[in-house]
């Protein structure tokens, strides 16, 4: 349910050009910002002919005040052909690819339909080492069936890719989405966690991660109308990382601590 997660300005049923000024002018508005880069999020943005491709971010020439764009996607949705379309069109401007990880353990991409491997993923990322883009990953710690195993092998296996950047968070059952049907038929099956026990895990994890990674977000909060698992009350993304980087002062440890180079 991508309406969890958009801005109320990026309204679907807007022309890009109209998203784009809308966002532009709350912006402007909001924080006096002249320059901006272009965030595509919801769905996967390089799914498409290839035509579509260029006809789509072409339009970034007639915003100027746009220095690039950050475009999420799969690691099934991006290949070398829409790659070198991607890199012409933003040879002069910035351009960020953020890839849907959210685990490297392959029965649970299965399992919660993602349709892809890890290995697909690793083949994307590579792939996309070789031009000139920086290369960002989005994973999700607490999916149905894993453990605190399963996420600190995922923290391994992301640590020997050519990442640049890493989105993380815990999973949040949301109201109306297939993965709430499977929670309220086996909540136990699903590792929610309380504030306390998420940034334990979090901080397990952040250790064994190559501190050559960029952390761009910790954790995220979706609507209360929409959220069923887990509620927090009232705490946000700045109180989760508060509460990280204080923990890992009281560890006397930090990111990377637990990291290692394999053979």
């Amino acid at each position: 349910m991508n309406e969890a997660f958009s801005p109320f300005y990026c309204d679907p049923e807007n022309l890009i050009q109209e998203q784009l000024r809308e966002g532009i002018h709350f912006f402007s508005k909001k924080y006096k910002a002249r320059k901006f880069v272009a965030y595509f999020q919801s769905f996967s943005n390089t799914h498409g002919s290839y035509d579509d491709l260029e006809k789509t971010y072409s339009i970034f020439r007639e915003f100027p005040g746009i220095l690039g764009a950050i475009i999420a996607t799969r690691p099934d949705c991006l290949d070398k052909e829409k790659l070198e379309i991607l890199t012409e069109i933003f040879k002069e401007r910035y351009l960020g690819l953020e890839f849907g990880i959210e685990t490297s353990k392959d029965s649970t991409l299965k399992r919660v339909n993602r349709l892809h491997s890890f290995r697909q993923t690793i083949e994307a990322i590579n792939l996309a080492s070789k031009y000139d883009v920086h290369i960002g990953g989005h994973v999700i710690i607490g999916l149905p069936g894993e453990t605190w195993n399963d996420f600190m092998e995922t923290a391994i296996q992301l640590s020997l890719l050519p990442l640049h950047s890493l989105k993380i968070h815990h999973l949040q059952i949301i109201k109306g989405t297939p993965m709430a049907l499977d929670f309220g038929k086996d909540p136990k099956d699903f590792p929610t966690f309380s504030a306390k026990e998420y940034v334990a895990i979090l901080s397990d994890f952040i250790e064994r991660l190559n501190p050559s990674i960029m952390l761009d977000r910790l954790s995220t909060r979706a609507p209360r109308h929409l959220l069923i698992s887990p509620r927090w009350g009232g705490l946000k993304e700045s109180d989760i990382l508060a509460i990280v980087e204080k923990t890992l002062q009281q560890r006397e440890s930090w990111q990377g601590r637990l990291f290692k180079i394999l053979d």
